[in-house]
């Protein structure tokens, strides 16, 4: 039998003041007030502060009419926009896999610049028992990232998304490198 860590006190050893209770702890209202007050502070700016006001960007349109092949390719008068696939894959030994692969644009100035640009790329493959992801960030401006509509292809460094106009699918990405494991 081990013995417990931290022994519970008993009434015979416990000062005259606490009764046995743990001691008072005065900044836990505070800590309780800060925990609530945080949320509504984070939602005030939003999710990388783009809840905030962004005077200059386009915003979306529900009467705008897409038209492809373009609106594939990027929309640089938006502060965000996002190119992503998902799928569920079954090996020839019938056990599933889940893939995703997305590629993010973060402007951070109107007027569409291409080094005003910052680019995210998320990989991940999830297997019945483990779920390997990887990321990879660049910098508009220098080639390192970017997306084009027509041949498609979104890429950022050797991550590459890319299909033609045929009808046929998009490739899927690349294998990453330096994959890490969450389990």
């Amino acid at each position: 039998m081990s013995a417990d860590p931290a022994p519970h006190r008993s009434s015979q050893n416990c000062t005259s003041y606490n009764f046995g209770r743990r001691p008072a702890r005065p900044w836990r209202p505070a800590a309780l007030a800060l925990t609530l007050l945080l949320p509504a502070a984070a939602q005030a700016q939003g999710f990388a502060n783009l809840g905030t006001e962004a005077e200059g960007f386009a915003l979306p349109d529900p009467a705008y009419a897409l038209a492809f092949p373009t609106d594939h390719g990027p929309h640089s008068d938006f502060r965000i926009e996002r190119w992503y696939l998902t799928a569920n894959l079954v090996a020839a030994d019938g056990t599933p896999y889940g893939l995703q692969w997305t590629l993010f644009r973060s402007a951070l100035a109107p007027g569409g610049e291409p080094d005003s640009q910052l680019w995210m790329a998320h990989a991940a493959v999830t297997t019945p028992d483990a779920h390997f992801v990887a990321e990879r960030l660049a910098r508009g401006g220098i080639g390192q990232a970017g997306v084009t509509a027509d041949p498609f292809d979104a890429w950022l460094d050797e991550w590459r998304l890319s299909g033609d106009l045929s009808g046929n699918p998009p490739s899927p990405p690349k294998a990453p490198t330096g994959v890490s494991t969450r389990r």
